[in-house]
């Protein structure tokens, strides 16, 4: 075997090595199907284990992709497979959007041909058409009417301020004082102070503060210089809306305060600037309520500041 013809076989070796190198570690190859599934956020999608029993669509389901599409996290194509349910996240393909993304697709249920990848264990799916066979898998609540005092307190989610989800639901079980502000109301800003108070004398008792401002993530500087300034210790929500505040008996006017019993029940509403007064009231009494349903006298918070009053 002649030199120049070791060195040929060489060259050839070496090329098949890197085209399989390269192989090893490309995408999987890409393959043409037709799915029908729901159009979901694909990180909203995973705050329920169970979506048979949750399905996806509900109001807070769509708050939440519209934040997620702002931070251009893609909408997903939930397939299901009898108990199962495969997510593909949707890229741009040959089908034409009014928008960046599919947010407007969202809740729908489609039927979309295209290609699909498989990258670091995700599956991921080109439109290239996309036709819609229904509106919404699950439709949204129609708007809901105003709580009265003494009727469970409406589902309230938003994101806290590392940008996780957060909901009333995970406070059950304490008495909740939910305070409506934001960071351009001046009357919000000068009763703040009281919730501090409140949070640190009544948190022993299992009343727990949750500020939800009307401030949007995109105002999120201003919301933390003014946690900090203020030295909050309580939960800081963001992104509550009008609309949110209507649920909870208020109006629409900055700024808004619920009272919420352990058993999630409105125990009071307060339109506008509150004092403090007016919440050791309601939570001494709620308190009051508690101790005689117990059967135990317990510790009285409204007790113990008369106590340490000098006569």
């Amino acid at each position: 075997m002649t030199g120049h013809l070791k060195y040929t076989i060489l060259l050839i070796v070496v090329a098949l090595a890197a085209a399989v190198t390269s192989a090893a570690g490309s995408p999987q190859a890409t393959n043409s199907v037709t799915l029908a599934g729901q159009v979901v956020c694909s990180e909203c999608w995973f705050e329920q284990t169970d979506r048979r029993a949750n399905p996806y669509g509900t109001a807070a389901d769509m708050k939440c992709a519209v934040r997620c599409s702002k931070d251009a996290i893609p909408q997903g194509l939930a397939v299901w497979d009898g108990p199962v349910a495969t997510l593909y996240v949707l890229e741009r393909g040959r089908f034409e959007t009014s928008s960046e993304d599919f947010l407007d697709h969202v809740g729908k249920s489609v039927e979309i041909s295209g290609t699909v990848r498989v990258e670091s264990d995700k599956r991921f799916l080109r439109v290239d058409s996309l036709s819609v066979t229904a509106s919404a898998a699950v439709a949204p609540p129609a708007p809901q009417t105003a709580a009265a005092i003494g009727q469970p307190a409406p589902h309230l989610s938003l994101p806290d301020l590392s940008g996780q989800e957060q909901s009333l639901a995970g406070h059950r079980g304490r008495i909740v004082v939910l305070n409506f502000w934001a960071t351009w109301c001046a009357p919000c800003r000068k009763e703040m102070p009281i919730f501090v108070n409140l949070q640190s004398e009544y948190a022993a008792w299992g009343v727990q503060v949750v500020a939800a401002s009307a401030d949007t993530p995109e105002a999120m500087d201003k919301v933390v210089a003014f946690v900090r300034e203020k030295r909050l210790t309580f939960p800081v929500w963001t992104g509550a809306t009008s609309e949110d505040m209507l649920g909870f008996g208020l109006t629409s006017a900055l700024p808004g305060t619920v009272i919420i019993d352990r058993d999630g029940t409105i125990a009071a509403q307060f339109v506008g600037v509150i004092t403090e007064a007016q919440l050791r009231k309601v939570i001494d009494g709620l308190l009051t309520k508690q101790r005689a349903a117990s059967g135990r006298a317990g510790l009285d918070p409204a007790a113990s500041r008369k106590s340490s009053v000098p006569a």
